[in-house]
């Protein structure tokens, strides 16, 4: 099938992407993108797995930017987030493609026409709550288009033939305190931590486990409050919560009110996965040693101060 003309009736994007560009600096998994864009090399469909807030996202915005120029016909980046209907996922890909049919012609065979004959890669992104939906859309894509890859974003599987899994684990303790300073000097651009700062980071990023989510939450409240204070605050709700009982996680607090509904939802099921904190009480300790030392290794320090 040769390349529609826009204002056909199955006319393609003028456009050769559809792949946001990043907003902030991707901090940290250097090793995580090699392996997958590997993994991308060898797998036709490969799905980033992991709880709510560990980033899959944003390293699936990364690799898409990278392959951008790889790939003939361009990246295109469908957000399932707000896809409600199982039935909606293709209209979703249809429309972010600008992939129209005559009238009749169901979604999917409209999208197996139009990317029969080009090199696409897809990003599905999202995919956790129309899971069944996504399974079905790539296996009939890729059965029908030889050229189309699919990198997917999911806490779960979508569990189908050729699948290749990457699960995404929170940030290396250095990691997760480099992007604590960075997004904190966002707000603070003078910020210049010194030893009580450092400790009261480390503290902070291992309280929440090192998901990108949450620390970058927390790093928000820079501008109104320490990070001794952001500490002090979080320790408090934890105590809360270890009198309350076991309720979704204290960060949901520092989400914005406009969405913090959505916030409390994707963080809640890190709890539920048995990993979300490592404590409860505000009377336990913080993790020690090994991630305290980590964060203050010579490399972090000489970043949080040359930066």
């Amino acid at each position: 099938m040769g390349r529609q003309k826009a204002g056909d009736e199955h006319s393609g994007p003028a456009s050769s992407s559809f792949i946001p560009p990043p907003l902030t600096v991707l901090i940290g998994r250097a090793s995580e993108l090699e392996a997958v864009a590997d993994m991308m090399r060898r797998a036709r469909l490969v799905t980033l797995t992991g709880p709510g807030g560990v980033g899959k996202t944003r390293m699936a915005v990364e690799l898409g930017r990278r392959q951008a120029r790889q790939r003939a016909d361009g990246v295109w980046l469908v957000d399932l987030a707000a896809v409600g209907a199982p039935e909606d996922v293709a209209a979703e890909t249809a429309r972010v493609l600008e992939v129209r049919g005559v009238a009749g012609d169901a979604t999917t065979d409209v999208l197996r026409r139009y990317l029969a004959d080009r090199d696409v890669l897809l990003v599905l992104d999202n995919c956790e709550h129309v899971l069944d939906a996504c399974a079905e859309l790539a296996t009939t894509l890729l059965g029908a288009c030889p050229n189309l890859r699919i990198l997917a974003t999911s806490r779960e599987p979508l569990g189908i033939t050729g699948e290749a899994l990457w699960r995404l684990e929170p940030l290396l303790p250095e990691d997760a305190c480099r992007l604590f300073l960075e997004r904190a000097r966002e707000r603070r651009p003078e910020l210049v931590p010194d030893d009580d700062t450092e400790r009261a980071i480390v503290d902070i990023c291992a309280r929440l486990d090192n998901l990108p989510l949450g620390i970058e939450l927390a790093a928000a409240r820079a501008s109104v409050m320490s990070a001794e204070e952001i500490r002090a605050s979080l320790e408090a709700h934890f105590g809360e919560l270890a009198r309350a009982g076991p309720h979704p996680p204290a960060i949901a607090a520092f989400a914005p009110r406009s969405s913090g509904a959505t916030t409390f939802s994707i963080l809640s099921s890190r709890r539920r996965s048995g990993a979300w904190l490592s404590s409860w009480a505000a009377s336990m300790p913080t993790p020690p040693g090994p991630s305290r030392r980590a964060c203050r290794s010579t490399s972090w320090r000489d970043w949080s101060t040359n930066r």
